[in-house]
């Protein structure tokens, strides 16, 4: 390791982090630290605001679910702090279930992760109407049906083509707890661009789903159980597999349909839209500035507004 990189893990070490949310009490006692696991803050940070106020919260990167799970026990256990308002945000991935040990401190996403959060119909007709001045009650309401039921197909498709992969992604925790040693893979260097492609016309495999090699090369094939593979398949229902596949893949896909839309909005491609339009925005082309462009759009589910509500009016009780 470089002394780069152990600075860095240094840094995100849990008594690091310690120290800023005690740095934080003391300039503020009734400021409600909100822990997350990395860059998730992109997504709360707003829906953080508007419950508790520009100032009522502080962020914790902590640098993984690991580190806010293991910050949130150090607080509540201590015998000054476990009093103090502090909460933390977790995924809930399929490959590194967890179960919440603090439901009332801790909120877990209904969805694999927050990027699914931005790939929904409710998202996109958000961006539609704020972006593209395009809605189902102006003038365009036609076009604001057309992309919904388009983004339905397009998206249906895609998570056909990615039934296999996230079913060997899922399969290494089948394998695990059958006591097997799991196949070892990478699932965050498998990009969109790597299993599937996607415009407003259609969405075409890339990978071969027969073959984990062609999306993962230096996978040892040997490793792979069939039978947790069969097994991850079935648990992905076709109705829910938007919100339950793997997050990163997902946003890049939706990244690229944004890209297909806004080429025939702004050319009158005669896809969707008829006639030119104008943006006055240009949606960001990188995943993670994608996550901060959209987040105000981004779907909130009613459990986290439940969950916000909860803590929105404690306050620590000061001599």
């Amino acid at each position: 390791m470089s002394r780069v990189d152990a600075l860095a893990r240094a840094a995100q070490s849990p008594p690091v982090k310690f120290m800023e949310v005690t740095r934080a009490y003391s300039k503020s006692p009734n400021t409600i630290i909100c822990i997350f696991e990395g860059e998730d803050e992109k997504y709360f940070s707003c829906r953080l605001s508007m419950e508790f106020g520009n100032n009522g919260w502080k962020g914790i990167n902590s640098g993984g679910r690991k580190s806010v799970l293991e910050l949130h026990a150090s607080l509540a256990s201590h015998s000054t702090y476990k009093d103090y308002r502090f909460v933390g945000f977790i995924d809930n991935d399929y490959d590194d279930p967890v179960t919440n040990p603090d439901p009332h401190r801790i909120y877990v996403t209904p969805t694999y992760s927050v990027e699914n959060l931005y790939t929904s119909a409710i998202c996109l007709s958000n961006v539609l109407s704020a972006e593209f001045k395009v809605s189902e009650i102006n003038d365009l309401h036609k076009e604001h049906a057309a992309c919904l039921q388009i983004f339905e197909l397009r998206f249906k498709e895609l998570c056909a083509h990615l039934l296999e992969f996230n079913s060997w992604g899922k399969s290494r925790l089948i394998q695990e707890k059958n006591g097997v040693t799991p196949i070892k893979l990478f699932l965050n260097d498998a990009t969109i661009d790597k299993l599937a492609t996607l415009n407003l016309t259609q969405s075409c495999i890339i990978y071969n789903p027969n073959d984990i090699t062609s999306v993962f090369k230096k996978a040892d094939v040997s490793l792979l159980c069939t039978k947790s593979v069969a097994e991850a398949r079935a648990s992905f229902i076709p109705e829910k597999r938007l919100s339950m596949y793997r997050g990163k893949q997902q946003l890049q896909a939706f990244r690229l349909f944004l890209e297909a839309l806004k080429v025939d909005f702004l050319t009158g491609g005669s896809i969707i839209f008829q006639k030119k339009g104008k943006l006055k925005t240009d949606l960001a082309s990188e995943d993670a500035d994608l996550m901060s462009e959209l987040s105000q759009y981004a779907e909130t589910p009613d459990c986290l507004r439940a969950f916000l509500r909860r803590h929105s009016n404690t306050a620590v009780a000061t001599t």
